[in-house]
């Protein structure tokens, strides 16, 4: 059952109020690990512009969704696996890739796709990119798109971190996302 939801209106303090005005205008709601942050309204006027930023960064959508989605099975976050498997979809990636990582299993991928699928595992699962992996991303996605990539994780895995301590719930019809 969900943990924490996002203050009503009447509920909100001025500066809570400022905070989620501003992240609905630039964000469209508190939906997911928003409602939780306004609690704290100085951290989501710092934190939801990062995600933001990412969101609209240099790193093409495809690999975007693609390092979201393998972060969102890593933790196993329902909402998060919810919010992007359409996204990762719209955005070019094979829903049999999408399938896979879902599965836990390593889809079939090559060029950046890999590279990408390589370094988001291996600092999940291994907390580290190896030296080979690392000269290959640097010479596959360059440095800026790298270190946006290891941005990108970090904040995902932020993201996925809240939404699972606080038991963000998926909309009302919803199936589960992770079998137990």
């Amino acid at each position: 059952m969900q943990r924490v939801f996002p203050p009503t209106a009447e509920q909100m303090s001025p500066e809570q109020r400022r905070v989620a005005d501003e992240i609905q205008r630039t964000r469209g709601g508190l939906s997911g690990p928003l409602g939780v942050w306004i609690h704290n309204p100085d951290m989501a006027r710092l934190i939801a512009p990062v995600g933001g930023y990412l969101r609209s960064a240099k790193l093409p959508d495809r690999l975007r969704e693609l390092a979201i989605l393998v972060t969102a099975r890593f933790w196993k976050s329902e909402y998060e696996w919810y919010s992007h498997c359409k996204q990762a979809a719209a955005a070019g990636l094979p829903q049999a890739v999408i399938d896979a990582i879902h599965q836990g299993k390593r889809p079939a991928l090559d060029g950046q796709d890999a590279v990408v699928f390589e370094v988001a595992t291996n600092l999940h699962e291994r907390h580290e990119i190896p030296d080979a992996l690392y000269k290959q991303a640097l010479a596959t996605l360059g440095q800026t798109l790298l270190i946006e990539l290891v941005a990108l994780l970090g904040y995902y895995t932020l993201v996925s971190m809240g939404l699972n301590a606080f038991q963000v719930g998926l909309p009302p019809g919803e199936p589960k996302q992770f079998a137990d």
